[in-house]
């Protein structure tokens, strides 16, 4: 028994030292392949870590990543980045939203509503106002129907003002308001329709009998097109 025993320990280490130098010499030859400068950069760069879609079967083997799903991985990561990002600005700088309701008035009333305080501002380059009457002017007309009848304007002229918010800071202060009160009332099938009619008028000198164009104080019709084109 103790023979025997000693024989199963001797054969035991025995195994264990040989089998010792095998590991080594393989951990050695990994370490000998392991790829060198460009091509161990790429492998520094396996985008199959990035795989979600991998799975873990089940055997004992490792999980199936491929170079496909890691790029499908990150492009749905940007996709998803990218959907929070502009949901997230349109909430912060939402612009407003315009809403039309044709019933506005009760039918055929009597007492016109007066408008409350509004301009028009012209922005030449998107952010600052410009205003000069030898390119256009702004024109404002209180206009009165009734009942599907033509319509007759009254002008209302226009002149400089500014918007302050209600902690009194100025919002808008080269704005062109109506020079007059303007009032509304009704629709067109009323028998009294009152409203405000705002245009722009570009800024025309004429012509004479010829057609040609008179001499005068506004720009040519050239730099007034450029002018209201750019700032679109």
């Amino acid at each position: 028994m103790k023979k025997f025993g000693a024989g199963k320990k001797n054969a035991e280490d025995k195994a264990a030292l040989i089998g010792k130098p095998e590991e080594e010499a393989s951990g050695s030859t990994t370490a000998a392949k392991k790829p060198r400068g460009i091509k161990g950069l790429i492998a520094m760069i396996d985008l199959r870590v990035c795989d979600v879609f991998g799975y873990a079967p089940t055997y004992t083997f490792p999980g199936f990543r491929s170079n496909f799903g890691g790029w499908s991985s990150v492009l749905l990561l940007l996709a998803v980045f990218l959907r929070v990002t502009t949901t997230f600005s349109d909430y912060v700088s939402a612009e407003p939203v315009v809403s039309e309701n044709r019933i506005m008035f009760e039918r055929d009333l009597e007492t016109p509503f007066t408008l409350p305080k509004m301009g028009l501002v012209f922005k030449k380059t998107g952010w600052k106002p410009f205003y000069d009457p030898t390119y256009f002017r702004f024109r404002f007309q209180q206009g009165d129907s009734g009942r599907a009848a033509n319509s007759t304007y009254e002008e209302l002229e226009d002149q400089p003002c500014s918007f302050v918010d209600s902690y009194g800071r100025i919002i808008e202060d080269e704005a062109r308001c109506p020079g007059k009160d303007g009032v509304i009332l009704g629709n067109f099938f009323d028998a009294s329709f009152r409203f405000v009619h705002i245009s722009i008028l570009r800024c025309h000198n004429g012509t004479d009998d010829d057609g040609r164009a008179k001499p005068g104080p506004c720009r040519p019709a050239e730099e007034i097109d450029e002018l209201i084109w750019a700032a679109r």
